[in-house]
């Protein structure tokens, strides 16, 4: 499958030549746009005129570039969506997901409230997510602390705190005097 990339205000536009785009095209269509990610775009809209049919691999390769790219302030638009894909998308409630649009000037519309291009270098941005994820380590680390046990995940995927101090029985009491 051939994809064509062309950038009109600063959005990048990609263009899929199929009719079908399988599981084997869905690839090609989620390093299309890591690479529009990796060159520094953030719009990123994407022409469906000539698809008429999307396996789900592929929708689920649209919404995962989706979700990477809004961690970074971007996004990814559909416009001219076959009547028929637009009803899968409003049945499966990925419309609510991924906007989708009628036409070229109303996707280029969406993109106005956002940047064109991210000014930080990638590398950056990862070193941003490592310095969030282990703040967050730390975080977690000092409530466990604080709440005076471990936290460990149960064999059944509940979260149980072990206390440290030993539960105190009833025996340890003296007893009240009558």
């Amino acid at each position: 499958m051939q994809i064509d990339v062309k950038e009109r205000d600063g959005v990048a536009i990609l263009h899929p030549d199929s009719a079908r785009i399988g599981a084997s095209d869905a690839e090609a269509v989620g390093s299309t746009i890591r690479e529009m990610f990796d060159d520094g775009r953030l719009a990123i809209a994407v022409d469906l005129r000539s698809v008429e049919f999307m396996d789900l691999s592929c929708l689920r390769t649209l919404v995962t570039e989706y979700k990477y790219l809004n961690r970074y302030h971007g996004l990814v638009c559909l416009f001219n969506v076959a009547p028929a894909l637009h009803d899968f998308l409003q049945h499966t409630v990925l419309d609510a997901v991924i906007d989708v649009c009628e036409d070229e000037e109303e996707a280029l519309a969406a993109f106005e409230s956002v940047p064109k291009r991210r000014h930080l270098p990638r590398g950056i941005l990862y070193a941003f997510d490592a310095i969030h994820a282990w703040v967050h380590r730390l975080s977690s680390a000092s409530s466990e602390s604080r709440s005076g046990g471990t936290r460990r995940i149960h064999p059944d995927r509940r979260l149980v705190t072990e206390r440290r101090d030993a539960a105190v029985s009833s025996n340890d009491y003296p007893a009240a005097a009558a």
